[in-house]
């Protein structure tokens, strides 16, 4: 039987204030599934014995003999550490990743606890078609070798947090493994959706909105402009707790934040 739930906390470097948010995390999750620390060399650096970690490497991803868009893990290539832990660890039927600069100013258990009893295979942010934001960066990373998707039906998401279910992982594995690639945030939502797997947003006001949801878990405001900086799930600018506390609103996702 399979376990159902897994949490990646992933970093690339150990602080004080990434270790404070495991341990958040980890009080958080202890009752619905387990968490790892998802870190880059982890080997090599000093991780307190209480921290359960899994460890990857560019030298480990290139194992994997998928095809980054560049010889490095950013850009694009940020869900090859979640596939690579999916391969070696295939017994969740749900893994959530979490970038160490995502914020929740709530109680993670408030925020993971509806997810439980939601059946989705993909659940991210700022899901979009190309023809709504074609301007939009990374849509030209994409190179489908073997799958022949229209460009109207490209799907873009924002994934510093995000649930991916264990077949999606494997559909992704599959269509990697066969040299197609592109940025993850493009990929992941457009290869999905074109096989007919189910995809959802934590907020935003579309198709794929969360209906089982009763307020949104960040806020959008997406149709002002390419980068979402009104948002509180966005690529820059960063917050800071002063930036968090004007917002005035609890439980919600903030994204970058920096303290």
């Amino acid at each position: 039987m399979m376990n159902k739930t897994v949490f990646l906390f992933a970093t690339h470097k150990l602080t004080d204030f990434v270790l404070e948010q495991y341990y958040r995390l980890k009080l958080a999750t202890k009752n619905i599934g387990v968490l790892y620390l998802l870190i880059e060399d982890g080997e090599l650096q000093q991780i307190p014995v209480d921290v359960k970690y899994y460890s990857f490497s560019v030298d480990t991803l290139n194992e994997l003999n998928y095809e980054p868009i560049e010889e490095s893990i950013i850009p694009g290539s940020n869900h090859f550490p979640v596939l690579q832990f999916y391969k070696e660890h295939p017994e969740f039927l749900y893994y959530w990743n979490i970038e160490y600069d995502v914020y929740f100013n709530g109680k993670w258990e408030s925020f993971f606890d509806p997810f439980e009893m939601i059946i989705s295979d993909f659940i991210s942010s700022h899901i979009e078609w190309y023809t709504q934001r074609p301007k939009w960066d990374w849509w030209k990373s994409v190179q489908f070798k073997t799958l022949s998707i229209p460009q109207n039906r490209y799907l873009k998401s924002f994934n510093p947090i995000y649930r991916i279910s264990n077949r999606a992982l494997k559909a992704l594995d599959g269509v990697l493994s066969l040299r197609n690639s592109g940025h993850h945030e493009v990929v992941i939502p457009t290869v999905l959706d074109y096989l007919g797997y189910t995809i959802n947003d934590f907020g935003g006001n579309s198709e794929f909105t969360l209906c089982e949801l009763n307020i949104p878990c960040y806020l959008s405001n997406s149709e002002l402009n390419n980068w979402y900086t009104e948002s509180t799930m966005r690529y820059r600018p960063v917050f800071n707790k002063e930036a968090i506390t004007r917002k005035g609103i609890d439980n919600m996702l903030y994204h970058p934040i920096k303290f």
